[in-house]
């Protein structure tokens, strides 16, 4: 959903796992203003996305406390290269932020997340 969406309030209706919030322009790279994501009912899984780079995805983790954070041109090198030192940068910094899955309120999934570091 765009940030702006009015679908956000009633996302539980979904019966969906996760819900990503964007910026109302998806693909723009512009970072939205977090305290619209508060409008997802809590027992619903969140993904940050809309603008996350290494810089701000330690700040936008502890404003909105997602499940999880989306990003692609925040760490590019040039439009739709991938810039290696910038993902490795993002993941630290995103993991540096995220609470202990222990203090989250969320129940666990029924299955396993993919590891991508497991491969």
């Amino acid at each position: 959903f765009g940030a702006d969406s009015d679908h956000l309030t009633r996302a539980d209706r979904y019966h969906t796992d996760l819900v990503l919030v964007d910026a109302p322009a998806p693909g723009s790279g512009k970072v939205f203003d977090w305290h619209l994501a508060s409008e997802v009912p809590d027992s619903v899984r969140l993904i940050l996305a809309g603008g996350l780079d290494p810089e701000n995805v330690a700040d936008g983790i502890r404003a909105v406390r997602p499940w999880g954070v989306d990003v692609s041109s925040g760490v590019e090198a040039a439009p739709g290269r991938k810039d290696p030192v910038k993902v490795r940068r993002f993941i630290s910094n995103a993991r540096a932020a995220a609470p202990p899955v222990e203090e989250t309120d969320l129940p666990p999934l029924d299955e396993v997340p993919y590891d991508w570091e497991d491969e």
